[in-house]
């Protein structure tokens, strides 16, 4: 069916954050904004104000102070792009361990 990989990977999303560690947590006063793309994109839009990772790339001044970066490997060129791009700092939100 069209689209069945897609499906799948949004519905796995909430079971793949559930795994993130949680023993670090956000500054208590930070603005944050979310960035990512595809599937991850949707991750991070349940996390807040979230902005399309090729929108950040294009303009990267947004009023937030930190970055949260959802990528499933870490590896996506565009979010990667958009990372290098936002001036303040950054945390990564993975699968992937390392």
């Amino acid at each position: 069916m069209h689209g069945e990989q897609t499906r799948r990977a949004i519905a796995s999303q909430p079971a793949w954050l559930a795994q993130v560690p949680t023993d670090r947590r956000f500054p208590g006063d930070a603005r944050l904004l979310f960035t990512g793309c595809g599937t991850s994109l949707h991750a991070a839009m349940t996390g807040g104000e979230a902005v399309q990772a090729l929108e950040l790339v294009l303009q990267p001044e947004r009023e937030a102070d930190l970055l949260v970066i959802v990528s499933h490997e870490g590896e996506t060129p565009l979010t990667l792009e958009a990372a290098r791009a936002w001036r303040g700092p950054r945390w990564l939100v993975t699968g992937k361990a390392d």
